[in-house]
């Protein structure tokens, strides 16, 4: 009859038959003896579950913890937190377990499943770099019409040069506005949306006619305002790659809430007032809000020469357009009624 030891020694060793250390997590931010747990949900061949349950526990001390780990998507646990993360062969990827700044969300970097066709990739910055150990942080919703108030009110009373240009203003808005700057306000077509439609609305409503140069100010804004010694050291739009990551964890899922589609009353289509911070059960692995339920967002990154990517097509009923990784280019200067945004936090280091 088999001892309790001799089964630990036997399920001990299958383990590291089964899934040998080939990877690390380096974990920061954390009390002294605070618990990190983490269960391995699938393995690294070909993302099937493991055989037997894999959960590993550490009581950490000293100012950082480097965990050797197998393969695989790796769920960790502490305090009332949880993240996914998907190890490869040689990884060292880093976590904080000190909370994300208000408003954020931590998405790690690494590689997971994207695209259409459930490639792996990492997520990649502006300059195509990728995030393979820092991670980023990327704000829980929407930017909503309070947040761009604000915004507009400290835009609307700055300095202007003699184009209209004023200190929001990028160099690419500057260099593709010969006839001066266009200004931030919603204004289509000499109709100032503003005025006649979002001011008097809920200031938790999703902020919407925005232009991609619009986003890019109130990211500059975010700058100027962030007292110095944040965890965020700049604030810009997410790239696609970094979007997708966001809005889908992982593991390949094509809707933030999982694999099955849901009706557009479901997804709060049908809601007379939508919200930043509705429908909690339709969030995204990492905790974002309304990545395939509120308004599209712009990213970064460029569709041709003069266009611009706008990710998450929430509003359509066709569900094979609210995928995450469906994707389509917009001008910059375009404001609709269905595009908004979120801002990404690159971390200090």
């Amino acid at each position: 009859m088999w001892s309790w030891t001799a089964q630990r020694d036997l399920s001990r060793a299958l383990d590291r038959a089964e899934s040998p250390v080939v990877a690390r997590v380096v974990v920061r931010g954390f009390e002294e003896g605070e618990v990190l747990r983490a269960t391995l949900k699938r393995r690294g061949a070909w993302f099937a579950p493991p055989h037997h349950p894999v959960n590993r526990a550490w009581t950490l001390r000293g100012a950082k913890k480097s965990l050797p780990l197998s393969a695989g998507v790796w769920t960790f646990q502490w305090r009332d937190r949880s993240l996914d993360i998907l190890l490869r062969s040689g990884d060292a990827l880093k976590l904080p377990l000190a909370p994300p700044p208000k408003g954020f969300a931590f998405i790690p970097g690494g590689a997971g499943l994207a695209g259409m066709g459930m490639h792996l990739e990492v997520p990649i910055d502006e300059e195509g770099e990728p995030h393979d150990e820092e991670g980023f942080f990327l704000s829980l919703t929407e930017v909503s019409v309070g947040d761009y108030a604000r915004f507009l009110a400290r835009d609307e009373k700055a300095d202007r040069d003699s184009r209209g240009f004023g200190p929001f203003c990028s160099q690419e808005e500057r260099a593709l506005s010969p006839r001066g700057c266009p200004g931030h306000r919603p204004v289509v077509e000499g109709r100032d949306i503003w005025e006649a439609t979002l001011r008097g609305g809920p200031p938790d409503a999703p902020m919407s006619w925005v232009s991609y140069f619009d986003a890019l100010a109130f990211c500059r804004y975010l700058d100027e305002a962030e007292a110095p010694g944040t965890a965020i050291r700049h604030h810009r739009l997410p790239t696609r790659s970094e979007w997708e990551r966001g809005a889908r964890g992982v593991d390949g899922r094509p809707f933030p809430w999982g694999i099955e589609p849901k009706s557009p009353q479901a997804r709060g289509m049908l809601d007379p007032v939508r919200r930043v911070r509705s429908h909690p059960e339709l969030r995204s692995p990492y905790g974002l809000f309304h990545c395939a339920s509120g308004v599209s967002e712009w990213v970064s990154t460029k569709d041709g020469e003069r266009r611009r990517v706008v990710m998450g097509e929430t509003l359509d009923p066709i569900t094979d357009r609210i995928h995450l990784a469906y994707r389509r280019g917009e001008s910059p200067f375009s404001r609709s009624a269905r595009i908004g945004f979120r801002v990404l936090g690159e971390v200090r280091p």
